[in-house]
């Protein structure tokens, strides 16, 4: 698939010396493909090697992927942590109150239909521009506040979706006899939401997590690209530009572990605290 992938993108790299007075002999030798098994065979060993093949630039790819890994994990921590807290905070306290709840779920799908760089800009406005309390873009190591507009930015759409689960399920389950007998006993509210009612629905909200927490680790092109964050989303996005055909479709590969071993990950344990609900229950 990777390799179908480039080969659709990479068709024509004559228009990127077009200014340059390049000779037509020299046109048709960069636009000479290979067959396709060559190019599968040729990414097969880049895999298997030590560095992984070269970058049009001349770098490893493998050290290329390896200096932006740390600053797209940490950026998707902050995201996935952002919409953790604050959709389970929010949902949760707002159980009682239902006019609440449904300004926060009217709030909520509002959010995801609205591109995501349209908060990225807002943000910048707000935070750099207005209150200049945030730096504009960029990464420095173990400084947050690098993370903080690109992670918010990400973060809020994680938020929206998890919260219109949580608030789905808060509701059902609230009016269920087990819940209301609860509520006859005098149980508190905040321990028969946070105790009782987040425990039973956790698994299916972790599986809604590893979902995003994948598709961030993958790469949030627009996002990154804003805030000049040097992720791997952004090196997806100047691999596609620059007609990088190993790098591209290293990137690829790479988007593709990461995402079937976090989704298969999380479906085995979910599979497993069925299980365990299943024989509790017998």
């Amino acid at each position: 698939m990777a390799v179908s992938l480039v080969r659709l993108r990479i068709t024509d790299r004559a228009y990127l010396y077009a200014d340059s007075g390049i000779s037509q002999e020299s046109i048709e030798e960069i636009n000479r493909s290979q067959s396709f098994h060559q190019d599968f065979f040729d990414l097969l060993q880049r895999l298997f090697s030590t560095s992984g093949g070269l970058t049009e630039n001349g770098e490893s790819i493998y050290s290329h992927i390896a200096e932006r890994i740390i600053p797209t994990l940490q950026l998707a921590l902050f995201a996935i942590t952002f919409g953790i807290l604050f959709s389970i905070f929010l949902t949760l306290e707002s159980v009682a109150f239902p006019k609440i709840l449904n300004a926060l779920d009217s709030i909520s799908g509002f959010i995801l239909s609205t591109p995501v760089f349209i908060f990225s800009v807002v943000l910048l406005i707000v935070f750099f521009y207005k209150l200049e309390v945030l730096p504009p873009g960029g990464y420095e190591p173990f400084d947050i506040r690098y993370l903080v507009l690109p992670g918010i930015s990400l973060g809020i759409r994680v938020y929206a979706r998890l919260q219109l689960y949580l608030s789905r399920e808060a509701r059902s389950e609230m009016e269920s006899p087990y819940f209301v007998l609860l509520l006859t006993r005098g149980m508190p509210k905040r321990i028969i939401l946070y105790k009782h009612l987040f425990t039973k629905i956790f698994p299916t909200f972790l599986v809604l997590i590893v979902l995003d927490l994948g598709s961030l680790i993958s790469g949030a092109i627009v996002v990154e690209e804003i805030f000049f964050f040097p992720g791997i989303g952004r090196s997806l996005y100047y691999s596609i530009r620059a007609m990088d055909k190993e790098l591209l479709q290293s990137l690829i590969i790479y988007s593709g572990v990461i995402f079937y071993i976090l989704n298969r990950t999380v479906l085995h344990y979910q599979k497993r605290m069925l299980q365990l609900a299943e024989g509790s229950s017998n």
